[in-house]
Parts: structure tokens; C-alpha cells; sequence
């Protein structure tokens, strides 16, 4: 058995290039690693203890690191391969984008409609704000540094008028994500 790490990689496997049947075949294997039964508590230890030491390892330089901060990406994309991973067995599909793996758990109920689509309004909006910070100023956005056309444009993405209110709303959207990570988890 691979270890969860592994395992939560081969979610977002995907062959590109090369034979058609080798990669039919490829998908196969994969598919059929991912759907074996596992330990479920096992895989949500492992899953929590791999964030905790990333956190450790690459910590966030700011609240601005939509990327490594607590309820950010990382944690979105963890709570949608750990909860594939754990409850793959009872999945249509587990090989899916993070977006279609939160709506999939959603539906088959491993997490409620609304904790679904919230997590995918949150990754979609931090992916938006993602893209802006590292066009504009690589991975080291600081608001002090950043042009009004680039604080309306942040502030623009997720509907505020200001970047101060697009803040307060991160750090709301951020905690209820992490919440929700420690809830799915962490605590199971």
C-alpha cells in the first residue's frame, strides 16, 4: 500500500502523451489503486500530520500567501484528496479536479452541500486572487507595495471596493476553511 502522500498525488494523475493504450492501461492501474479499501482513520492521520509538517517546513511568509496560509489552498486541495482518498470506495470518480472532488463529496454526502459549494467559491476566489498576486508581484505581495490599479483589481475579484475589505473577508472565508479542515481531518 502507498503511502497517503503518494496516494493523494495519484488524484491528480493524469497521462498527457504517449500510446493510447498505454495510457488506458495507465488509468486503470491508478483508478484501481485509488478505489482499494483502506483505513480510513489512517489516511486522515497521515493527511494531518503531512499538512502540520508542510506548515512546518514551507510556512507562510504573510496573510497574503493565499497558497500556504492556514485555510488556504493547500488546505482545500487537502481536504478534497484526504476526504477522495478515505471514502474513494462510496466515489463515481476520484481522479477529478479539486473542484469536481468538493462537488462529489458534497452530493454523496462525505460533506454538506453548502460546506461544498462554500470550499469551491473559496478555492476559485483564492485561485483568482493567486494569479493577480504572482502576475503582479511574484510571491511576495505586501499591500504598502502594491499599485492602486492592483489593490482595486484584488479587491475587484471577490466583489469589495477595497483591498481592507477583501481582507476581512479572506480571513473570515480562511478560518471557516481551516475550520472545515479540522473538522474533516483533523478530528475524525
Amino acid at each position: 500500500e502507498a503511502w497517503t502522500w503518494e496516494l493523494m498525488a495519484l488524484t491528480r494523475a493524469r497521462p498527457v502523451a504517449g500510446d493510447t493504450s498505454l495510457c488506458s492501461r495507465l488509468d486503470e492501474t491508478i483508478e484501481g489503486i485509488l478505489l482499494r479499501e483502506r483505513d480510513v482513520k489512517g489516511v486522515l492521520d497521515d493527511a494531518a500530520d503531512m499538512r502540520e509538517r508542510l506548515e512546518q517546513a514551507k510556512p507562510a511568509q504573510s496573510v497574503w500567501d493565499i497558497k500556504a496560509r492556514r485555510g488556504g489552498i493547500q488546505d482545500i486541495e487537502f481536504i478534497a484528496q484526504t476526504l477522495q482518498l478515505a471514502h474513494a470506495g462510496q466515489l463515481r470518480g476520484v481522479r477529478q479536479s479539486t473542484t469536481a472532488a468538493l462537488a462529489g463529496l458534497g452530493h454523496a454526502g462525505h460533506l454538506s452541500v453548502d460546506d461544498a459549494r462554500f470550499l469551491i467559491e473559496t478555492l476559485q476566489l483564492q485561485l483568482g486572487m493567486l494569479q493577480v498576486l504572482r502576475a503582479t508581484h511574484g510571491s511576495g505581495f505586501t499591500p504598502e507595495r502594491a499599485s492602486q490599479a492592483c489593490q482595486a483589481r484584488l479587491a475587484h475579484i471577490a466583489g469589495h471596493s477595497t483591498l481592507s475589505e477583501l481582507q476581512a473577508n479572506l480571513e473570515e472565508r480562511c478560518a471557516r476553511v481551516r475550520s472545515l479542515f479540522n473538522a474533516h481531518v483533523r478530528e475524525i
